[in-house]
């Protein structure tokens, strides 16, 4: 049971150990930031665990094991659900990373061990101000597998590999960097025409065209067999999350890509056709 005069005194940052070295290093940083926190290992922490603890932020700590090993620890994956910051630390990170979506690999020769510098990407966030003021942070390395494709809805914000620098044009819409959402005339839905496009939804066909060859084609299908049950879905998921504002009229809300996801160059220009579907098509030039 925890203290009742803990909880009501402070907000509380959850430090969740994977068997990290360096985890109560960790937890000391903070103390000396005038943080609370408490470290728990994996084991202890469960849905139940969490409502009681109410975590005001999240660290997953590093740790010697594989996201490939039978048994690996994982976190509850109710911490995502949680709306509030989470931190991954070396495994801590991978196995974050490969819940939400990512991906995980061994070896190609990126395993290290030892001294190495981190470089900041040229679009800066409020979060690092502070960092980088010789353009460069020293840090540790210790691991042999590596995140290849980042999670949907993450962004590399700094890399330890030299001269690494991330651009705009070099992001890719899925398992990537998202560098702007660009929204096109909207189709008006009307009582008359709402059962026709609610027809067409799952088997219209988009094209994407790169300098005017076609390179891509997808059905409305592929997304959850129909955009609309996708957007079903996700006020469904909304509704049982109070902590989050349902739905409103006038959001933009993305129900997933109905082909592949395609990597861009400066200078490139893409365009897309909806077909029998009605929607506008959009030309956009990267520079």
């Amino acid at each position: 049971m925890l203290d009742p005069e803990v909880t009501k005194h402070h907000e509380r940052l959850l430090i969740i150990d994977f068997g990290s070295q360096v985890t109560q290093l960790i937890a000391r940083r903070l103390r000396e930031l005038n943080v609370y926190c408490e470290i728990h290992p994996f084991q202890k922490v469960t849905d139940a665990f969490l409502d009681e603890f109410a975590p005001k932020a999240v660290i997953f700590s590093g740790g010697p094991a594989s996201v490939f090993a039978e048994g690996a620890p994982k976190p509850p994956e109710k911490v995502f659900s949680l709306g509030v910051p989470i931190l991954g630390i070396c495994y801590g990170q991978q196995v974050m990373m490969q819940m939400l979506g990512g991906k995980v690999e061994r070896g190609h020769g990126t395993a290290e061990f030892g001294r190495a510098y981190v470089t900041p990407s040229e679009e800066r966030i409020d979060i690092l101000n502070g960092w980088f003021l010789e353009g460069r942070e020293q840090v540790w390395m210790s691991h042999g597998d590596h995140v290849s494709e980042i999670a949907p809805g993450f962004e590399v914000v700094q890399s330890h590999f030299p001269d690494w620098k991330f651009r705009a044009p070099d992001c890719t819409a899925a398992f990537g960097l998202h560098g702007a959402l660009i929204v096109g005339a909207p189709l008006a839905v009307t009582d008359k025409n709402r059962a026709e496009i609610a027809a067409k939804l799952p088997t219209f066909e988009a094209t994407l065209a790169r300098g005017g060859e076609i390179v891509d084609r997808g059905l409305g299908a592929n997304v959850l067999d129909s955009p609309a049950l996708a957007l079903a879905d996700l006020a469904r998921v909304l509704s049982k999350q109070p902590q989050f504002p349902p739905l409103a009229a006038g959001e933009v809300v993305t129900t997933g890509t109905v082909t592949d996801a395609w990597p861009i160059a400066p200078g490139e220009t893409w365009s897309s056709d909806y077909g029998a579907l009605g929607l506008q098509g959009l030309t956009v030039t990267f520079t």
